[in-house]
């Protein structure tokens, strides 16, 4: 009995399991079949993401076209900036408007005036 081998490819390696799902969403979408390892830690241990970090898998077939859409949904959410919040010093992406952890306005959020 020979051994399994996954042939599946590592495309992308996410913030989170949000972020990990949120990829898995858009590519099915797109007809590609996903697969989201990882993460399962996090969401109980949000300390451990280094440890049980959720990484998206396809096929070889789809690796592709698999990363293309994923560049072009980072260039578009600007997902690989990130800013500080100045209320809490939690990291976030630039997807956030608002910090995840105190909901402090990014610095880049347009002021309202009265």
């Amino acid at each position: 009995m020979r051994p399994f081998r996954d042939t599946r490819i590592c495309v992308h390696r996410a913030a989170n399991l949000i972020e990990g799902n949120l990829i898995r969403g858009l590519l099915e979408s797109s007809g590609i079949e996903v697969e989201l390892r990882g993460g399962a830690l996090s969401a109980a241990y949000p300390g451990v993401a280094e440890i049980s970090d959720t990484r998206v898998f396809v096929t070889p077939v789809n690796e592709i076209r698999a990363k293309k859409i994923i560049e072009e949904y980072e260039s578009r959410t600007a997902q690989g900036k990130r800013w500080t919040c100045s209320h809490c010093g939690e990291a976030n992406t630039a997807a956030f408007e608002t910090c995840w952890q105190c909901q402090q306005a990014s610095p880049d959020t347009p002021r309202v005036r009265d």
